[in-house]
């Protein structure tokens, strides 16, 4: 499955972020809208971010953070630059 074709994905869209998660998949991805770069979002059973990859590997701008939250998920300090 697919994280979009998931009818339960949450979406957010921040500044020039749009973030979707699965929570079935407890995965998700965060486009930049007008750059087009992609990163994965990976999460434990109770809802935090635990692992990015792609351009966010070096932090995750607050934009991005804001999104997750709006979709119902944690970033912990560790994440946040």
């Amino acid at each position: 499955m697919n994280v979009s074709d998931d009818p339960k994905a949450k979406r957010a869209t921040v500044g020039n972020y749009t973030v979707v998660i699965s929570p079935k998949m407890k995965y998700g991805y965060v486009e930049h809208v007008s750059a087009g770069e992609y990163g994965g979002l990976w999460f434990d059973s109770t809802r935090s971010l635990v692992d990015t990859d792609g351009y966010l590997s070096y932090g995750t701008p607050k934009d991005v953070v804001k999104a997750i939250r709006k979709c119902g998920f944690r970033v912990g300090k560790d994440f946040i630059f």
